[in-house]
């Protein structure tokens, strides 16, 4: 939420206030309505416009130097799912996705309407029935027919360069490649540069940030080079589409919302993949200021889809889980009959071989 100017060799920031400005009866009710429906300020989003022409540069001055032959990297489809998103977000995302991904890389976008109710009129890829974040981007990967999926949160706005860094490594090997997440604050838009960090999780399976010494940052490569990360968050990653599928895309037995992420780090891992995270990708995401949306019939989804992942994919590491949720072995969590044979067919490692070899924080907190 600034206005940018180029000067020599750097750029310079101005805030542009007038976008905080309240100036009218509807405008107080447009803000209100934001913040009750979307978790952020829509009339700020609103005013912001469809175009952002210029973000702050939040790589690290040595990913300037980083080349890339797009010619020899795959190309991708680009899945947004979104359930009553305000359309300035939406709309702006796009745009932003168009003006700062090489043509020749974007072989199409997705938008997938997991049936929204608000009445706006943006219809894409519709979905009769909600069934949430997870089935939606699993109709989204199905439709897509790109070499590479990329999966966003529909209230993201990429960075320059972002998709170079992700493509390149998915080239050289079947990993699973996220970007740093940056912050747009949800009261401003505001962009702003994350701290470089892993992805990992506690023995609820709630997602952490594992943030490095700072003896890593003295070693300029570490700031440019991808990382392997036990875990990536929810909403922004890569992945080769063949692969994807191989692997059994996302669980189709969890509901809506919640923990996809940990049940599909723990697979790619187990299962004969890895997750990096590129640090010369950057995408930032709008982290609401709560949750707006209801889930139907009040279900705690994001509990039932952890007790799946428990039940599939902890082995013996189970009476952790338990011994925080002592009545979560008595939840309905559906059939799990499909997601073990997944695992038996494709040969996945057990759960002590990924605390040793990749998440050992986690085993040192037992």
């Amino acid at each position: 939420m600034s206005a940018w100017t180029r000067s020599s060799e750097h750029y310079k920031i101005f805030p542009s206030h007038f976008l905080l400005r309240v100036q009218n009866h509807n405008e107080f009710k447009r803000r209100d309505r934001g913040s009750t429906h979307h978790g952020f300020d829509l009339l700020v989003s609103d005013k912001l416009g469809p175009h952002r022409y210029a973000l702050p540069d939040t790589r690290h001055p040595l990913c300037l130097n980083e080349t890339y032959d797009v010619d020899r990297l795959p190309n991708v489809s680009l899945i947004i799912n979104y359930y009553n998103e305000a359309l300035s977000v939406l709309i702006r995302m796009v745009n932003g996705i168009l003006q700062r991904t090489p043509g020749v890389l974007l072989h199409e976008i997705l938008l997938i309407d997991d049936s929204s109710n608000n009445g706006r009129e943006l219809f894409f890829h519709g979905r009769v029935k909600r069934e949430g974040l997870i089935r939606a981007r699993i109709f989204g990967a199905r439709e897509a027919v790109g070499q590479v999926l990329v999966f966003l949160d529909s209230h993201c706005e990429v960075n320059v360069g972002w998709l170079e860094p992700l493509l390149v490594r998915i080239a050289e090997d079947a990993t699973v490649l996220s970007p740093v997440v940056d912050h747009i604050s949800p009261s401003t838009f505001d962009y702003s540069a994350s701290v470089i960090c892993r992805g990992g999780f506690d023995w609820l399976l709630n997602f952490q940030w594992l943030y490095f010494s700072s003896d890593f940052f003295k070693v300029p490569t570490n700031s440019v080079n991808s990382f392997r990360t036990p875990a990536v968050s929810g909403g922004l990653l890569a992945v080769n589409k063949k692969f994807f599928h191989q692997l059994g895309e996302f669980d189709s037995g969890m509901d809506i919302w919640g923990a996809e992420n940990i049940e599909f780090s723990i697979r790619v891992w187990l299962c004969g993949g890895s997750l990096e995270i590129a640090p010369c990708s950057r995408v930032g995401h709008v982290f609401r200021a709560y949750r707006p949306y209801s889930v139907p019939k009040g279900a705690n989804t994001a509990e039932k889809n952890t007790v799946r992942i428990v039940r599939v994919w902890l082995d013996e590491y189970a009476k952790n889980f338990f011994a925080y949720k002592p009545l979560a072995p008595k939840f309905d969590v559906g059939n799990l009959q499909e997601r073990i044979d997944l695992r038996k067919r494709l040969r996945c490692r057990d759960f002590k071989w990924y605390l040793g070899q990749v998440f050992p924080e986690l085993a040192a907190s037992e």
